[in-house]
């Protein structure tokens, strides 16, 4: 894939976490499953960002810059109906992009 694809992807699946976060919610979550599916967003936006900005201080920024949409997305859901702010949100956020290194490097030794 180029990196022009990547990019795309990229920019799908941050469109994708935004708008997931911000749609109002009427089902309740069960033993904080939700925190996998922020993980496993964040970890699918970190590595699609390495494959598509092999630049690492591009990386670095797109990191930083995604910790803080993380926490913003958070705090916008207090005024969301049926969301509601968690600091536990955040912190599945930040793991996952973490993961998402290790998971490019897995990925790239593949491809």
């Amino acid at each position: 894939m180029t990196s022009h694809t990547y990019r795309l992807l990229f920019s799908l699946n941050l469109g994708f976490i935004i708008i997931a976060s911000l749609i109002p919610s009427s089902m309740p979550s069960l033993w904080n499953l939700d925190k996998v599916g922020h993980f496993a967003a964040y970890a699918s936006l970190f590595t699609m960002a390495q494959f598509a900005f092999p630049a690492t201080a591009t990386r670095v920024k797109i990191f930083f810059l995604a910790v803080g949409l993380g926490i913003m997305l958070e705090w916008l859901q207090s005024f969301v109906p049926g969301r509601e702010t968690s600091a536990l949100d955040a912190i599945a956020n930040t793991i996952g992009l973490l993961f998402g290194i290790l998971l490019y490097r897995f990925l790239k030794s593949f491809l």
